[in-house]
């Protein structure tokens, strides 16, 4: 799928060359010459060669999203005017009130491969997620699928101003938007992937274009791993440190940053790859180095050059750098600040799983960049009332003229007049600055009145309007932060670290805010909800995302711990586990277990550290228990 902005092809001359540049592909016969074109015409011959003819009209009807659904001639037209006929004059109008903005028309097209024939529901699915995603959604817009070409693709005609507020979008990097939205669109109905500012990688990732290294293995080599992934269905190292992407950038790429410039020793490098995770030593055998991975049975190894294939991070450059290989002395980091952490007991299929949340969460994202876009140019914006303005300024001008007159008859020496001028221009200037100061004032109160929320600001109120995309997005912010060791200072300085000891961990999706009876709700910046018992006000329950902590007040409250497992539950796990104190661990474990048995819909969570829960239990407990399982 490729989408192209039309060009204008000379700026400043009104629609004429829009219209010109459209009806050369037209097979009308136009009435008078392109020459002739007035400006006012360009949104309606832009709409004309949209709709092509009209010999043959379907029934004009609303679809799910309020928007006008009609076929002229097989041209299928998506549109959210009053009609298609009064398309371009409704445009036009909206424009014209906005006598800044020079031009109103903003015409692009996606295109789709010869071999792909999508529905009409997909393709105007691909033209509301564009427009959503530039801010455009509420902006007036025609749309009109042409397959009179080898390629099918939709024109997509939409006013920059703004219906009601009659701003103007500036759609800044709308080209970039228009990439990313159709490698998404790719991903999300199956099309074929095209070339373009964005490209999506082997592992699943919508990325930015960009010339990558070659990395050190060979075709034949690489494909023995594939290989031997694909038998084991565990993720090589090799396959860790070049192709898992966090944050767009792969393992290896962090660790050339930083081997590149903060290391002058061999200390330094061991330090690098302990916050890693690993281990540098030489190799045996090779004579190079190894990257290596946890001690005894689960050691794992890598050839240096294999992963840094570039001369600057070679083995012999090292040494003509910082001198000859020093054998290190620092213990990997057991939870590592560079990269995810690797495991050879993670599943590909769970790599895989992460790659298509993550496609789903950019769709999510992007979405709501553009609901943010819709809101800002939403907002009220402050007009200024000239007439009053302009009338108060003609009455200052003419006071002053009356009293420079009045001095011109009542003094007769030049120099005493000149005196008295210069102080009647003195008052008019400080009746100017009074006027302009409570014009400032009015503005400022308006402002005031009508704020701005920044975007994180917006995202958070989003949040608690139970909007999950926008959850995701905060928990998102949050994620990065743990990274730079802030996060858990927060929550320990806001919460209390005795209200984090005992939690639940899950790999559940994210859950909207819930507003219940018995507790009252609070969202932190970074995406943490917590939740208070409203008899109380002691802390319930602190909803992380992928821990539930339940506070220090209510590890004894079965109500609490209900809420907690309920609210673990409802994000639809594979597997969870309770931790903290032996006492919390056993009676989580036991709600949890019997969730499980009395509700189908949990039957296929797993609980991993159920083999907790073997302290002695009441009998009434085991007698129930041992009824259950033999039903």
């Amino acid at each position: 799928m490729i989408p192209k902005i039309i060009p204008r092809p000379k700026k400043g001359t009104g629609f004429s060359s829009l219209v010109s540049y459209i009806a050369q592909k037209s097979p009308v016969q136009w009435d008078k010459p392109i020459e002739q074109a007035t400006a006012s015409e360009g949104f309606e011959a832009l709409t004309g060669y949209l709709k092509r003819h009209e010999e043959s009209i379907s029934p004009a009807y609303l679809d799910e999203f309020d928007h006008t659904r009609v076929d002229i001639n097989g041209i299928s037209i998506l549109h959210n005017c009053l009609s298609v006929e009064t398309a371009a004059r409704e445009m036009e109008a909206t424009a014209n009130v906005n006598v800044a903005c020079k031009d109103s028309v903003f015409h692009y097209v996606l295109s789709w491969q010869e071999n792909e024939t999508p529905s009409d529901a997909q393709v105007f699915d691909s033209v509301r997620f564009t427009l959503q995603s530039m801010g455009l959604q509420e902006h007036q817009f025609v749309a009109a699928i042409h397959r009179d070409t080898d390629n099918l693709h939709v024109h997509v005609a939409v006013n920059r101003v703004h219906p009601i507020t009659f701003r103007a979008n500036h759609l800044s990097y709308s080209i970039d938007t228009l990439h990313k939205a159709s490698r998404l669109l790719e991903i999300k109905h199956g099309f074929n992937h095209d070339n373009g500012l964005y490209t999506v990688n082997e592992n699943g990732y919508v990325l930015r274009q960009k010339d990558h290294h070659r990395n050190g293995l060979s075709s034949q080599a690489e494909h023995k791993v594939c290989l031997m992934e694909n038998k084991s269905g565990r993720p090589s190292l090799y396959h860790y440190l070049l192709k898992m992407h966090h944050e767009n950038r792969t393992v290896a790429d962090e660790l050339k940053s930083e081997m590149q410039f903060k290391t002058s020793s061999w200390r330094d490098v061991h330090a690098l790859f302990a916050r890693a995770g690993f281990s540098v030593s030489q190799s045996p055998h090779a004579g190079g180095l190894l990257i290596t991975h946890g001690a005894g049975d689960d050691q794992v190894s890598v050839c240096w050059r294999k992963i840094f294939p570039e001369y600057r991070f070679s083995y012999d450059a090292l040494i003509a750098r910082i001198g000859s290989f020093q054998p290190g002395n620092v213990e990997p980091y057991s939870v590592p600040e560079i990269g995810m952490g690797y495991s050879d007991s993670l599943s590909l299929r769970e790599i895989n799983n992460r790659v298509s949340q993550c496609n789903e969460r950019a769709i999510a994202r992007m979405d709501l960049k553009g609901q943010y876009k819709a809101y800002t140019m939403a907002l009220p914006v402050y007009r200024p009332d000239r007439s009053l303005l302009t009338q108060q300024y003609r009455q200052v001008n003419a006071h002053l003229q009356m009293v420079k007159a009045s001095i011109r008859e009542s003094e007769r020496d030049p120099q005493i007049r000149r005196i008295l001028f210069n102080a009647a221009e003195f008052d008019k200037r400080k009746a100017i600055a009074y006027i302009k100061a409570r014009e400032r004032e009015s503005q400022q109160s308006f402002k005031a009145a009508q704020p701005r929320l920044n975007y994180k600001d917006w995202v958070a109120q989003q949040a608690l309007s139970c909007d999950k995309a926008a959850l995701s997005q905060l928990r998102s912010w949050a994620y990065r932060e743990t990274r730079k060791k802030k996060y858990q200072n927060a929550i320990i300085e806001r919460i209390g670290h005795d209200n984090l000891s005992n939690f639940i961990t899950s790999n559940r999706d994210d859950v909207p805010v819930t507003k219940t009876k018995s507790f009252t709700t609070s969202l932190l910046r970074e995406g943490t909800v917590i939740y208070r018992d409203k008899a109380t006000d002691d802390i319930a329950m602190v909803d992380r995302g992928r821990s539930v902590c339940v506070g220090v007040n209510s590890q004894d409250n079965d109500h609490h711990q209900k809420a907690a497992a309920t609210l673990v539950l409802t994000g639809k796990p594979s597997e969870v586990g309770v931790y903290g104190k032996d006492e919390f661990t056993q009676k989580g474990i036991r709600t949890l277990s019997d969730y499980i048995r009395t509700y189908p819909v949990y039957s296929g969570i797993r609980i991993k550290n159920s083999d907790d829960a073997n302290a002695p239990f009441p009998l009434e407990t085991q007698q129930n228990r041992g009824g259950l399982c033999r039903q």
